[in-house]
């Protein structure tokens, strides 16, 4: 929210890579400006970003590109290359480049996300966002932190007196020791997440009708389900029906309908179980929308 309010605000725009958790559009339109969403190309072997595409997006009121990796709901991740094209793709533009990097530590090969912050070039217009919620589980804390230019920083501690004034001090000493001592239990988190994963892609590519992107990074996996339609409808009717709880994908952005996002973040028991469920509601509601279309 402060890095937008630092940058955007009436008058200009902002694109922002989807689908996405919806807070970052929102703070965009929060401040005035317009959110721009601009659609990954879903693909089995993973999402990938269409620069020819994203070129076209541009328009002269256009301020920053916002996006994240690993993302929410997808699991894309940018790679070196593409970090590098976007990097070029906003100098070319003079856009800032915000990019949320709160699951840069939640990946399945390596210990660490590819991050801008490698590339020098990239640091006069680089905004990284950073949460100690996902990586070290202290998501009721609320804490986390932003990488920027100085002439940035001093803007946004300005405005954070009117946001959050600060963060409490022994939330501030927690982060602290989560930062120092934590690569242990990081090493355990990454562990479970990727036996987790494994559970869900094997057990959702065995249903008909399920297609799912490999996943690189976070917890999600956002499966695209055959001639859904209602994203919305069909989570209520589980929720309702079958008491399993995915979110609608409409809710994170263009691109998202026709697609749920499944949390592996659980427990192991109760993902299983909710997989379970999945496995008898899906087939049900095809079923039962294929005699009502008839």
């Amino acid at each position: 929210m402060l890095a937008c309010q630092a940058t955007v605000g009436p008058g200009s725009s902002a694109i922002v890579i989807t689908p996405l958790w919806p807070n970052t559009a929102a703070a965009i339109r929060v401040t005035g400006a317009e959110a721009i969403e601009f659609p990954l190309d879903f693909a089995m072997d993973g999402y990938t970003l269409d620069f020819d595409r994203l070129e076209a997006t541009v328009r002269p009121d256009t301020r920053m590109l916002a996006l994240a990796s690993p993302g929410n709901p997808t699991g894309w991740t940018a790679t070196p290359e593409d970090w590098r094209r976007l990097i070029a793709f906003c100098e070319r533009h003079d856009l800032w480049l915000m990019a949320d990097s709160v699951y840069e530590r939640i990946v399945f090969q390596g210990t660490c996300a590819p991050s801008p912050l490698s590339l020098a070039e990239a640091h006069r217009r680089l905004i990284v966002v950073q949460s100690l919620s996902k990586a070290y589980r202290m998501t009721g804390w609320r804490i986390g932190y932003v990488v920027g230019p100085p002439r940035l920083g001093k803007t946004m501690a300005n405005l954070q007196e009117f946001v959050v004034s600060n963060a409490p001090g022994i939330m501030q000493e927690a982060a602290r020791a989560a930062l120092i001592d934590g690569e242990p239990f990081i090493a355990e988190s990454q562990d479970r997440y990727r036996r987790h994963m494994k559970i869900v892609v094997d057990r959702l590519s065995d249903m008909s009708g399920v297609r799912i992107a490999r996943t690189t990074g976070a917890f999600y996996v956002f499966p695209r389900l055959e001639g859904l339609t209602d994203s919305i409808g069909l989570c209520e009717w589980l929720v309702r029906e079958h008491r399993v709880g995915f979110a609608p994908g409409v809710a994170f952005g263009a691109g998202g309908e026709g697609h749920i996002r499944i949390c592996f973040a659980v427990e192991e028991p109760i993902l299983q179980e909710a997989l379970d469920r999945f496995a008898i509601a899906w087939p049900r509601y095809r079923e039962e929308r294929r005699h009502v279309g008839t």
